[in-house]
């Protein structure tokens, strides 16, 4: 630590104001590295929009913004000795993640879809709890239901979740491809003094053909104790009328 300290303070002795400590960044590129890791092992985040999405809750987590995250890269790539540091650091600390995720069976279990005929089914089959510490090895649980028989068009699928005791504020977004190449998604954040059920609702268009129900909740990086959301459950519920449909509200993305 002592020899990253003077590294960065013999190379940088006018450091601009913008540049965040060694600490600090290699804490936000472990970060940006789980979060990858994470978008390309779920299979939640296909697209490039929600990819960077994903992204960007991560920078606004450490206060940093997507131009200023590129200027700190060129910054430490012009001081090259302190992004070695830096570079070492980051791997330590997500290796240390790795073996807290080890110890604590850390893996993300598979969410299976529950049929059934009625106009309304819970469809969520992941534990209804998530604990996020400050030892957690990330911030972001995902989830992603594939189409089954039991889908239909214009169907409204409600996440639902209860913040206990929170101590930071609960970003969620819900999101459906269809088969034409779209992307529809509603996100919102959950305000650290949130209190009872909160929920978001996602309204599939009943002109087109959904593929695949995704989404994620995500927590900013705690810098201590741990908070719990409880009461987790994805709701669908047929709508039978496009005049429910409240597509005005849902952002659109196209991949094709």
């Amino acid at each position: 630590m002592a020899i990253l300290a003077a590294a960065f303070l013999a190379a940088c002795s006018k450091t601009p104001s913008y540049v965040i400590a060694p600490d600090e960044m290699a804490l936000l590129m472990a970060d940006i590295h789980t979060g990858e890791a994470v978008a390309d092992n779920s299979g939640s985040f296909r697209s490039d929009s929600l990819r960077q999405m994903l992204k960007q809750s991560i920078l606004a987590r450490h206060g940093v913004s997507s131009e200023t995250f590129d200027t700190l890269l060129y910054w430490y790539g012009r001081h090259v000795d302190v992004y070695m540091e830096v570079n070492e650091k980051t791997i330590d600390i997500l290796q240390n993640r790795l073996t807290e995720a080890e110890k604590i069976g850390a893996t993300e279990a598979n969410v299976r879809l529950i049929y059934t005929d009625s106009d309304s089914a819970v469809v969520w089959s992941s534990p209804s709890m998530i604990r996020f510490s400050a030892r957690s090895p990330m911030y972001t649980s995902t989830f992603n239901l594939r189409s089954d028989r039991g889908w239909e068009r214009g169907d409204a699928y409600t996440l639902s979740l209860r913040p206990v005791k929170p101590v930071a504020p609960i970003s969620a977004v819900v999101a459906v491809s269809y088969d034409d190449g779209s992307v529809e998604y509603v996100d919102t954040t959950f305000p650290s003094d949130a209190e009872g059920l909160q929920q978001l609702t996602l309204y599939l268009d009943s002109t087109r053909v959904a593929r695949q129900i995704y989404g994620a909740l995500t927590v900013p990086r705690l810098e201590s104790g741990a908070m719990y959301v409880d009461s987790i459950s994805l709701l669908r519920t047929r709508t039978r009328s496009r005049a429910l449909y409240n597509g005005a509200s849902q952002h659109r993305v196209s991949l094709r």
